[in-house]
């Protein structure tokens, strides 16, 4: 996906890519609009990462059943159960 925006709607912001991705990102998820790990995928970050920048801005992390489910899938996967 493009998106454009003029610059006079930026303003003085002087976003890079990754920058405007993860914030982009991180309101996409504070909205309840899309799960922790679409939205990590979204910012180009790993997820922990992407919980670490959550907590540095004070975001709750919503814990939803999918996290768990994906959570408890990698534990599995590394006890190689």
């Amino acid at each position: 996906m493009t998106i454009e925006l003029p610059d006079q709607a930026l303003g003085s912001l002087q976003l890079t890519i990754e920058q405007a991705r993860r914030e982009l990102a991180i309101g996409l998820y504070a909205g309840g609009e899309i799960s922790l790990g679409r939205a990590a995928q979204i910012a180009g970050l790993p997820r922990i990462s992407f919980q670490q920048e959550l907590g540095r801005r004070h975001i709750c992390v919503n814990y939803t059943a999918e996290d768990a489910q994906h959570d408890i899938e990698t534990v599995r996967g590394k006890l190689g159960k």
